[in-house]
């Protein structure tokens, strides 16, 4: 069975989508706010926080005044505000952490006056929580804090302006705006909290049209990425092994085995689990062994996947989805090897993890169809079909579509449909299924051979010798086409 490899799988190696909201909505929500209370030094105060409300604070200042402050966020994520003697407003900060953890303001004056701070809700529709705010100091600034605070801005812009280009998804901008942003990351000198995190949101554009079935753009969008992070980050750093994973997620997806290879040898660093960090070796560990499965190389494939396992195991336990993920593959190379147990033990395996963590989702639909797969090999046709119609549901109502999904599941059912005869119900699959991957991968792709190949004797038993005919006029000419 050729399931693709689940996407998700990349997302551990990088931040989920955040998105901030804009600074006006402070201002449209006046009412339900406090009257504005003075911070003063060393006083560390906790209070509830509503939907919808602002919480006002003052500091006066003297011009060319240093000061910072520290909002602890103890369940609820937070926005803070800073705005000057004018009223307008000077800097926002919004650190990428949740709802724990610190939100650290600091600030020059630029003008004598009370600095007025605002704390309120990342999310008017978010959950109610409380927060600290303390105080930490006010004094003259100097050379270094005058450097810091620019520094953080100016990291800041850049994130902004790449932010800009994810949300619009403008691939021609994209690579110009990532580029600036890690040689303003690499930079000794910079503030690399948000901006991270908004390279991070770019890193997972690509994936999004790789869940949403446009894998043409993100392989032209991705190795652009990859080649830019090389540049600036040097080859061994986290950010690049989250490129290369994606971009050779991508080569497997496009049955490139040339370029697969190329990028795992780039890839060798992130292998080696003795000098890898955990995420990177199991992400990509795990496309070896899919692309090993890919390549009929079982051993291997088996080898690479029981690697992932075991380090899994050690670090983090394997009820997870990077496990279920390695479990499937295992499965699908045991089914291979012809181990049916040993393949129906490693999906059971998997599906029992999809059910507890997250049941009628994307992993669970992949699992149940890795199974129908083995119960097709297996000539279990009944027990496959049983499998295969719960995958195609949880598939076709999951949160995050799966085009390519979609169409191995029907390409499955419609195999498991001509072996039990059903040849009208497999036909109509088999055409779905085909159309399905010509619109996901374009047309003349080498993963339509193997379903043309199952449905020319179906097609020849109906009598349809002319339609049979040119699917294998199609599916010669894609061979021949791989072998220059």
């Amino acid at each position: 069975m050729r399931i693709r490899f689940s996407y998700r799988l990349l997302m551990s190696l990088i931040c989920s989508l955040l998105f901030s909201a804009p600074a006006a909505l402070l201002i449209a929500v006046a009412q339900n706010t406090k009257p504005i209370e003075e911070l003063r030094m060393g006083g560390r105060s906790t209070h509830a926080l509503s939907r919808n409300e602002t919480h006002s604070y003052r500091v006066p200042m003297k011009s060319d005044q240093y000061f910072s402050l520290r909002v602890e966020q103890l369940g609820v994520d937070v926005v803070v505000d800073v705005f000057g003697p004018d009223g307008k407003l000077v800097e926002e900060f919004d650190s990428p952490n949740g709802d724990r953890g610190p939100e650290v303001v600091s600030l020059v004056a630029t003008s004598t006056g009370d600095y007025r701070i605002d704390v309120r809700p990342l999310e008017a529709r978010g959950s109610a929580g409380n927060y600290q705010i303390e105080l930490d100091e006010i004094r003259a600034s100097d050379a270094l804090d005058k450097q810091h605070v620019a520094a953080r801005r100016h990291s800041n812009e850049l994130a902004a302006r790449l932010h800009e280009a994810v949300e619009k998804q403008d691939d021609q901008e994209l690579p110009n705006r990532f580029d600036e942003a890690l040689r303003e990351l690499a930079h000794p000198g910079s503030e690399p909290i948000l901006l991270a995190f908004r390279i991070s949101e770019a890193i997972q554009l690509p994936v999004q049209f790789m869940m949403r079935g446009d894998i043409r753009r993100a392989g032209s969008l991705a190795p652009k990425l990859l080649e830019i992070a090389e540049k600036e980050l040097g080859p061994t750093h986290a950010l690049v092994a989250a490129g290369l994973a994606l971009s050779l997620q991508i080569a497997v997806d496009m049955n490139d085995s040339q370029q697969t290879t190329v990028l795992l040898k780039k890839a060798a660093p992130f292998l080696d689990e003795k000098t890898s960090e955990v995420p990177a070796f199991i992400t990509l560990t795990t496309i070896r062994g899919i692309f090993e499965l890919q390549q009929g190389n079982i051993s291997e494939a088996e080898q690479s996947l029981q690697q992932v396992l075991m380090v899994l195991q050690q670090s983090f336990g394997i009820e997870n989805h990077p496990g279920a993920v390695a479990q499937i593959y295992l499965g699908n190379a045991y089914t291979a090897d012809h181990k049916y147990s040993q393949a129906e033990a490693s999906l059971q395996k998997a599906i029992s993890t999809e059910e507890k963590l997250a049941p009628q989702g994307f992993y669970h639909a992949f699992a149940l169809a890795s199974l129908g797969g083995t119960y097709v090999q297996e000539q279990r046709y009944a027990d496959a079909v049983a499998q295969l119609l719960r995958a195609r549901t949880i598939a076709e109502t999951a949160p995050f579509r799966s085009p390519a999904l979609e169409a191995e599941i029907s390409a499955i059912l419609a195999t498991a449909y001509l072996f039990q005869d059903r040849y009208a119900d497999a036909e109509s699959l088999f055409r779905r299924t085909i159309q399905m991957i010509e619109d996901t991968f374009g047309p003349d792709h080498p993963k339509l051979v193997p379903y043309i190949e199952l449905w020319v004797p179906g097609l020849r038993h109906l009598g349809k010798t002319g339609d049979a005919d040119e699917l294998e006029a199609l599916a010669d000419k894609i061979r021949s086409a791989q072998k220059h």
